[in-house]
């Protein structure tokens, strides 16, 4: 197995240089959207885009312009994350990484009630493994909820290889790219 701060360092290189990302990001929109409407979900968590991970805000638009809720994640000092409630981008701010995210005065959200989760990743792997940034928030929030579980990417982010799966990681339901679902 590869280590997987290697793989960080490659797969964060192999993302920026990704051609064509708002064509692919268009094509991931839709099929997410297609995925949601065939679910009924109504709560979506999803994640804020940063720098050259797949852009969430327009997919956040469109699904508040058809009625579904999208409620993002807060980080707190604790090393715990939980999901908000947000109307418009007044109501982030940039949280210590750079990232926007709900201010803490905004409702927070029940794990119960969120249908969804769009996770962030550098890597997948076609057996639903995922490789995030490295902290842990995501799978420590994932480990005991029963929402479906997606991670979105561009298919350079896929690999074949499997990704050493540690006890605390959480495998994702679906994963979804410009090139396929897995």
């Amino acid at each position: 197995m590869i280590d997987k701060n290697i793989l960080r360092k490659k797969y964060r290189n192999v993302r920026s240089n990704i051609l064509d990302k708002s064509q692919k990001e268009e094509i991931i929109r839709k099929k997410v959207i297609d995925y949601i409407k065939r679910n009924n979900a109504k709560i979506i968590g999803i994640y804020a885009s940063f720098k050259d991970e797949v852009d969430t805000f327009l997919l956040i638009q469109e699904l508040n312009n058809i009625g579904i809720n999208t409620v993002l994640p807060r980080i707190h000092n604790n090393q715990t994350m939980d999901f908000y409630y947000f109307t418009s981008i007044n109501e982030l701010e940039k949280n210590d990484f750079g990232i926007l995210e709900p201010k803490k005065e905004n409702k927070i959200v029940t794990p119960e009630d969120i249908d969804v989760i769009i996770v962030p990743g550098l890597i997948f792997d076609t057996k639903k493994n995922r490789i995030g940034y490295g902290k842990g928030y995501y799978d420590r929030y994932l480990k005991n909820i029963n929402a479906h579980k997606i991670g979105i990417c561009f298919d350079e982010q896929i690999i074949e290889e499997e990704i050493e799966n540690e006890i605390y990681d959480v495998k994702m339901d679906l994963i979804i790219s410009d090139k396929r679902e897995i």
